[in-house]
């Protein structure tokens, strides 16, 4: 493995973060149900990890299945839970709300990223795979990049795989330069870790098998 790059285990069980210790991963992110794409985590479970896994925790905030188009007391539900994750041993969150626009097309909704953006402050956060969802992905970045707060985007690119995403994800980072890092995720696992890494550039990679 090339360990110049930062590598980020998605995880939702102790025996994962114990894994992900033993194989050298940098960072967690920390999710609940992984299988409906990776929900708000329990709040004991993450106090868990921060006592016997010393790693690197990101918390997830999405509070149900879905579509990432929220009403105002799913929002504030997200709030809470962000300032209910401050007490723990945590280094950012990573969440993503989106809108329909006029044309029945996906885009960013700003005004939910600025709202959890200010609650969350002052943890950096990740903005999550919702942006590969969007119509225009250079374009949502560009908007990404007015927020101070916004470190990171988890993106495949578009696509159904880091690998397949690879050139989006290359046009990403130019764009994001220097405020905002890309995480390339999708499908990276272990086996072809090092070959994203070559094809990308990129310093940052996410994945649930990627150790």
């Amino acid at each position: 493995m090339i360990r110049s790059a930062v590598i980020e285990a998605c995880v939702e069980t102790i025996v994962e973060c114990q894994n992900a210790l033993k194989c050298n991963a940098d960072q967690l992110e920390v999710c609940n149900r992984l299988d409906l794409g990776g929900l708000t985590p329990d709040i004991e479970f993450v106090k868990e990890i921060n006592e016997s896994i010393k790693l690197p925790v990101k918390v997830m905030i999405r509070g149900r299945e879905g579509s990432f188009i929220y009403n105002e007391v799913e929002i504030s539900e997200m709030i809470a839970s962000i300032v209910e994750f401050k007490s723990c041993d945590i280094v950012g969150f990573v969440f993503g709300a989106l809108y329909e626009n006029e044309a029945g097309r996906l885009q960013i909704d700003m005004g939910t990223v600025y709202k959890l953006c200010r609650a969350a402050a002052p943890y950096p956060v990740t903005f999550h795979k919702a942006i590969d969802l969007c119509h225009n992905i250079t374009e949502e970045v560009e908007k990404l990049k007015l927020v101070p707060d916004i470190r990171y985007i988890l993106s495949s690119g578009g696509q159904p795989t880091a690998e397949a995403g690879t050139k989006m994800l290359i046009d990403m980072q130019k764009i994001g330069k220097p405020n905002i890092e890309i995480i390339a995720a999708g499908k990276i696992t272990k086996d072809n870790l090092d070959s994203i890494i070559g094809k990308t550039g990129l310093s940052f990679f996410h994945g649930r098998k990627i150790v």
